[in-house]
């Protein structure tokens, strides 16, 4: 173990080396036990580790009826997919800073191409983390509308939103997290299952000379997927576009917190806490 933090743009910092540049987001680290067999952690801004919050979530503490705690367990599946390719990006944005920073270029900005791993595993998150909001839907329906005896259950997310039965609390959080997360989510996610994906196939990326004079890379994602159009994308040129590794950190953080928000609702607690005896 070597005692390193990861923060935004991929920068490693080992124990006792400066600190990076100010302003930049710690992402993730080694200096705890590692909950997945990625060499990091992903933790929260508040250091938690969002691998072990996610492994936890909604785990029933004794002898039950797996039928019983489908939707509880496939909204853990669908977090931990998302947080399983969160931490796959980490790993990525080390390694070409490492390999990018060894020429010491003396440009401000330097581009590279060929880099196509790190937009598959992009591809692959967004489309896990919209899944999320259809988890919590299903989860919503079984604990709030089926006890009531309605039927047909909500088509998407928006219908658990507008719903009466919801709790208020959790469907304004619900609105507040689509309206903040889930509208660019999905629009990523159509635009690569429905249209294009979001770069082209060169895989671009680019070296930044941040504050302190230290180097970050970037694989820049466009602002505007709604578009649909590869040529109306925003993420050309240096400057342009939203980091992937942020943006997919945010992302995950926040959804991490709405699942234990989900399950920390009284009647999916009492739920977990009385499973039904198998014998």
């Amino acid at each position: 173990m070597r005692y390193t933090d990861v923060f935004e743009h991929g920068i490693e910092i080992r124990r006792g080396e400066a600190k990076p540049a100010r302003g930049l987001m710690r992402i993730a680290t080694d200096q705890r036990p590692v909950h997945t067999g990625f060499i990091y952690e992903a933790v929260d801004s508040d250091g938690t580790s969002l691998n072990y919050r996610t492994m936890k979530l909604a785990m029933v503490q004794a002898d039950h009826w797996a039928r019983d705690y489908y939707e509880e367990s496939d909204l853990r599946y669908c977090l931990r997919t998302a947080v399983y390719h969160l931490n796959r990006i980490i790993e990525l944005y080390v390694a070409k800073r490492q390999e990018a920073a060894r020429g010491n270029p003396s440009a401000h900005v330097v581009g590279f191409g060929g880099e196509r791993r790190v937009y598959f595993e992009v591809d692959a998150f967004v489309g896990a983390a919209r899944r999320i909001y259809e988890a919590i839907n299903k989860l919503m329906w079984k604990h709030y509308a089926v006890p009531l005896g309605m039927t047909g259950r909500w088509r998407s997310i928006t219908g658990a939103m507008r719903s009466d039965v919801v709790p208020d609390v959790f469907a304004q959080s619900l609105q507040q997290s689509w309206d903040d997360y889930g509208k660019l989510l999905g629009a990523y996610r159509d635009c690569i299952m429905h249209n294009v994906p979001l770069t082209d196939d060169g895989g671009p990326c680019f070296m930044v000379r941040l504050k302190d004079e230290q180097w970050g890379v970037t694989f820049p994602l466009p602002t505007n997927p709604e578009t649909k159009s590869r040529n109306a994308f925003d993420n050309i040129l240096p400057g342009q576009g939203i980091d992937a590794l942020g943006y997919c950190h945010r992302v995950a953080a926040h959804m991490v917190a709405l699942c234990e928000e989900a399950i920390a609702l009284p009647a999916i607690v009492a739920h977990i806490a009385n499973p039904r005896p198998i014998y």
